[in-house]
């Protein structure tokens, strides 16, 4: 693709988007296999500024300025600049997620972008279209400290066949499930019921309906949470043997029986067979409370909500996680950010010293020791062995396990005006018995095709 945005169509690109979620922030780039990582340590790449001057880099985030995980990665680069007696300065300027796009097209329009930024993998593309992005394959040709990434992380940031991102700060869609409630009803555990290669939808309808109770006409213990999010759609649909979006991004697939039956499934938990919370009834109550109650038997949500979920749990009961119970195969919906380089940056050297160290082993230990519980998407024995050991969970080898069996992310150009105008508000109309899946998937179908970029920067 050889069309390059004008600053004026650059700046619309993102007009239409919703507001997404911290956790929304990420996409698959459809790429051809990927160049070999460097493998090595996490030792300090020691070239950065020239000696007798001192460059400053301004780094962008998405994070709160009081947010742990960001107060870690500043206090880590601070030291890791002092300890290697660079002549560079970092300063790290935070905008709220839900207008950090706008924030950061309005810098680039203005040239005051910020030399490093985060990103989100489908808003990567229009930034290299307009020619606002550096490729990183030569920086990473001469860096042998470099870890080795696993491929599905680090083809993220690959686009017409260059790096131009590093991937960082991931995380694992997986299933919660209380384990107390389960043995209270006599049931076997997800875990159990795996080992015996027998965790499956009718196994969890079976315990959700188990798990669930009523007192006075109202339920009071619900067995599952079938919540609006796609990307708990996504993981039953790739569960089922279906499929969102075409690997090579040219055609939507959510008309396939098998991703409207999961879609549907999903909705019967609430609708017919009211073992879920109502998305009304959702609304008034979040993820880690409703979980952390004890009154709810299983939940699909973000690995890392583990330690909000054990802080608020505390001991009250057993609780653990696993991949989403399944039809046709075992998959794990997952997704990372992206560390980028700003073109225009007037010290690219320093720009990539400091753009390979927050996607570094260093950091992503540094960030776990912080309480900051990230899939690690490098292949480092010891990094692996520290998140275990966070992670407050037994299962957490799972997050690891279903790295290598990683679902096709169906991100494009379009992606947050396709999800939050079309995706998720018909999940809702299921979810609320408004309709039947199969009887307006062709529609949807027909409005996400018409919304899919006919160039897709691959």
């Amino acid at each position: 693709m050889t069309a390059r945005f004008s600053r004026r169509g650059f700046l619309g690109t993102f007009a239409a988007s919703g507001v997404a979620t911290l956790l929304a922030a990420c996409s698959q780039s459809p790429s051809s296999t990927p160049a070999a990582t460097p493998a090595g340590s996490s030792a300090p790449r020691a070239t950065a500024a020239p000696s007798g001057t001192n460059a400053t880099i301004n780094i962008l985030t998405w994070a709160p300025a009081n947010d742990v995980g960001r107060n870690a990665d500043q206090k880590y680069l601070e030291s890791y600049v002092a300890s290697n007696h660079l002549n560079l300065t970092v300063k790290t300027q935070d905008v709220p997620f839900g207008t950090y796009m706008q924030k950061l097209q309005t810098m680039f329009a203005a040239n005051v972008a910020p030399d490093v930024l985060w990103n989100s993998i489908w808003r990567t593309g229009p930034f290299i279209e307009a020619n606002k992005l550096i490729p990183l394959d030569d920086f990473m040709k001469s860096d042998q400290s470099l870890p080795k990434y696993r491929p599905v992380a680090f083809n993220d940031g690959k686009y017409g066949g260059k790096q131009y991102g590093l991937p960082t700060a991931a995380s694992t869609w997986v299933c919660y499930f209380n384990a107390t409630l389960f043995q209270q009803a006599g049931l076997k555990t997800p875990l159990e019921l795996e080992a015996a290669n027998n965790w499956n939808w009718d196994q969890a309808v079976t315990a959700a309906e188990k798990i669930t109770q009523s007192a006075g006409g109202r339920v009071s213990q619900f067995g599952w949470m079938t919540d609006t999010q796609f990307y708990t759609w996504a993981t039953y649909a790739y569960a089922n043997g279906g499929e969102i979006l075409s690997q090579d991004h040219s055609k939507f697939l959510v008309d396939s029986k098998q991703t409207t039956d999961a879609l549907q499934w999903l909705g019967d938990m609430i609708v017919s067979r009211k073992v879920s919370p109502s998305v009304s009834d959702q609304q008034q109550e979040g993820y880690v409370p409703r979980f952390a109650s004890g009154k709810l038997g299983m939940m699909n949500d973000w690995a890392g909500d583990a330690i909000n979920i054990h802080n608020a749990a505390q001991t009250k009961f057993d609780w653990d996680i696993i991949a989403a119970p399944w039809t046709a195969k075992q998959v794990g919906y997952w997704h990372a950010n992206l560390i980028e380089i700003n073109a225009a940056t007037k010290a690219k050297d320093s720009a990539w010293t400091i753009c390979a160290q927050l996607a570094s082993t260093g950091i992503e230990k540094n960030r776990l020791q912080a309480g900051i519980p990230n899939t690690p998407v490098i292949d480092d024995p010891d990094l692996i062995a520290l998140y275990t050991k966070t992670m407050p969970m037994k299962n957490s080898k799972v997050i690891i396990d279903l790295l290598d069996k990683a679902i096709p992310l169906p991100y494009n150009d379009n992606w947050e005006e396709q999800r939050f105008k079309v995706i998720e508000p018909f999940m809702q109309e299921v979810f609320n018995g408004q309709v039947k899946a199969a009887d307006k998937i062709a529609e949807i179908q027909s409005k996400l095709q018409s919304m899919l970029p006919k160039n897709n920067y691959l």
